[in-house]
């Protein structure tokens, strides 16, 4: 740095040094000010977003964020409002019946047979459930990530 060098090479220069530093201060401040501003706006359009994903899940009658997730996974934008409440269903009995089964399990997605287990849950479940306007590649789909979808909530439960 030029300032720095000039001290070095003129220590009477100090004055200069400590007014060149004060400038910098004073500009990062500006700039942390600005940056805090928006970073604190951002976190309040997330906590906005978060509350409204809450008043949404009570809204479509869930008991938790989970259900709503599920849910969300199933839904598609052609259901009618008889397929809608079936998927509702669907996605609470389906999560009920995942918990169930990691209850019996150790390590459920340490060890490749109850990780296969539970991705058979579900496949049979949306195959079984699911209305028939959802074709082979969309179940598929679904159970994918619903799968991911649980490994990544429960994939710590021992």
């Amino acid at each position: 740095m030029k300032a720095e060098d000039l001290l070095k090479k003129n220590p009477t220069t100090t004055e200069y040094f400590k007014h060149y530093q004060a400038v910098i201060e004073e500009y990062n401040k500006a700039q942390d000010k600005a940056e805090i501003r928006k970073i604190f706006e951002e976190l309040l359009s997330v906590a906005k977003s978060l509350s409204d994903e809450q008043d949404r899940c009570i809204r479509e009658g869930f008991t938790d964020m989970k259900e709503l997730a599920v849910y969300d996974m199933l839904f598609k934008d052609s259901l009618d409002k008889k397929e809608i409440e079936q998927i509702k269903s669907i996605a609470k009995n389906l999560l009920e019946k995942i918990n169930n089964k990691l209850t019996e399990m150790t390590n459920p997605f340490g060890n490749s047979q109850n990780a296969a287990d539970i991705d058979v849950l579900i496949k049979n479940t949306l195959w079984s459930e699911l209305p028939e306007s959802y074709d082979d590649k969309a179940v598929a789909d679904c159970r994918r990530k619903i799968f991911d979808y649980v490994q990544s909530v429960y994939g710590n439960v021992a």
